[in-house]
């Protein structure tokens, strides 16, 4: 089964390292005898689903391990199931939010109205400024 990203980019579910472990989270003395906590692990690197020029992107915006590795985890719930799909929900925002880029600013010029109220507002400023200056007799 793949997890879709967006419209380009769908990424298999079998690179994801899914592992559990206690939880420290809700659960009462639950939380002491079951592995609710969820822990998701994606190699970027040796991801197949990814063309090289995602990989790099997610490279240089993701907080990833040593060896390269997005390590995601959630405790939030009391079940398993519900702390899983949690993790994914988190994956799938970490990875849309690390491929989003920002639109170039577009350079645009003040119009000539614009030129004209600073210059008027400037020159009224001045002259307020003038009186109050100190006469001299």
């Amino acid at each position: 089964m793949n997890i879709r990203i967006n419209k380009k980019i769908s990424i298999n579910e079998n690179e994801l390292d899914i592992s559990f472990a206690k939880s420290s989270g809700p659960g009462g003395q639950n939380v002491n005898k079951t592995n609710t906590k969820v822990i998701l692990s994606w190699n970027v690197s040796a991801s197949h689903s990814v063309n090289e020029e995602v990989k790099d992107l997610l490279l240089k915006k993701l907080n990833l391990t040593n060896d390269g590795r997005l390590v995601i985890h959630s405790d939030k719930f009391r079940s398993q199931d519900r702390n899983k799909h949690d993790c994914i929900q988190k994956f799938k925002k970490f990875i849309s939010s690390a491929l989003y880029v920002a639109p170039k600013r577009k350079k645009t010029k003040p119009t000539r109205a614009a030129k004209e109220k600073r210059l008027k507002d400037k020159k009224s400023r001045s002259e307020i400024k003038k009186t109050r200056q100190n006469i001299k007799y």
